[in-house]
């Protein structure tokens, strides 16, 4: 199947700091399903100017084939996906980080 979002899609492994994670926002919850919150994920680190390492070589991925169920479930949730993406990747520092502090507070995480 062809890429969904080009060959520079920034999904695959995510590993980081348990503590950097958490001060990030961790995941954002106002994605729904797959999809766009890994390069949401990574634009929010590149706006905190926390580190990003892509390493080389081969990531080993079980299979597990995309069908139908591997769309967005609606034109709605993709165009609230699409916009949350487009949200998030327009604030500064300031306003990322005022973003984030909305999220933990429901989350009793302290950044």
């Amino acid at each position: 199947m062809p890429y969904l979002y080009g060959d520079r899609m920034k999904g695959g492994g995510f590993i980081a700091h348990k503590n950097s994670y958490e001060v990030s926002g961790m995941e954002n919850e106002n994605f729904y399903g797959w999809g766009l919150e890994d390069s949401e994920r990574v634009k929010r680190w590149e706006i905190l100017d926390y580190k990003i390492y892509s390493a080389n070589g081969a990531l080993f991925h079980l299979c597990h084939p995309r069908s139908k169920n591997s769309q967005f479930a609606s034109s709605e949730i993709m165009r609230r996906n699409f916009g949350e993406l487009i949200r998030i990747t327009r604030m500064s520092k300031a306003e990322l980080i005022d973003e984030i502090k909305s999220w933990t507070d429901k989350k009793s995480i302290r950044v």
